[in-house]
């Protein structure tokens, strides 16, 4: 019922967190016994090939939920700002677009260390195309690196970046637990922050204040 490209398209929008499978199903007119399969065999697929889906953080509910995005814009248009906010040159001594080539460049060992702990904690690996819902990611594995090169600029302590965030402080430690490896492991060299943030608030509100730092490029990270 389903063409090779529809499969794909399917297993995309699934992986990315945009729905649970059970609206996926529902909104193509087909059974979850169905659409299940040819997400396992995509992702099957997609593994062989290396390439990692980075998930969002929408995880919308309802198929009316979905049509709701596709018409009037994101939800999550907040969250988007915060990272926008937070990957500001002036935060993280570097530009966004080397900060992009860095995020893309550490993207695969990042996702094989997340599974490698969820296989650890779950007792096993988690088999492809298994679930009808999808659990809402709390932080996205972008905002992992981003975090990380904060917290390795030492821009703030863990509970001021997890309120910049606007995440638990145990969702930050996870993140940074994914994230802080495969920058060492990188040899990446980050250059530290002149000043150090008290809050989250603060740290958001220096974003077009910047405070007093060496002018960008003197200090880029390097590996």
């Amino acid at each position: 019922m389903l063409t090779g490209a529809d499969k794909v398209l399917v297993t995309v929008l699934y992986l990315r967190h945009v729905c649970s499978q059970n609206v996926l199903a529902d909104m193509l007119g087909i059974t979850q016994r169905t659409l299940g399969p040819a997400i396992k065999e995509v992702r099957r697929a997609l593994a062989a090939q290396r390439v990692t889906i980075t998930p969002t953080t929408l995880c919308l509910p309802t198929r009316h939920d979905v049509i709701a995005f596709v018409r009037y814009g994101t939800p999550d248009a907040g969250r988007f700002h915060l990272s926008q906010a937070l990957s500001d040159p002036v935060l993280t001594r570097m530009s966004r677009q080397d900060l992009t080539v860095l995020t893309e460049r550490l993207s695969a060992r990042q996702a094989a260390l997340i599974e490698k702990r969820r296989h650890r904690q779950g007792g096993g690996p988690r088999q492809p195309g298994s679930r009808g819902g999808v659990f809402r990611q709390k932080i996205t594995d972008t905002e992992r690196i981003l975090a990380a090169v904060l917290y390795g600029r030492e821009i703030g302590t863990r509970p001021v970046l997890a309120h910049a965030f606007g995440v638990s402080l145990s969702t930050l430690n996870n993140a940074l637990a994914d994230a802080l490896p495969v920058l060492h492991e990188a040899g990446i060299t980050l250059p530290l922050a002149t000043i150090r943030f008290r809050t989250g608030a603060e740290l958001l509100a220096s974003v077009g204040n910047p405070p007093d730092e060496h002018p960008i490029g003197s200090d880029t990270p390097t590996s």
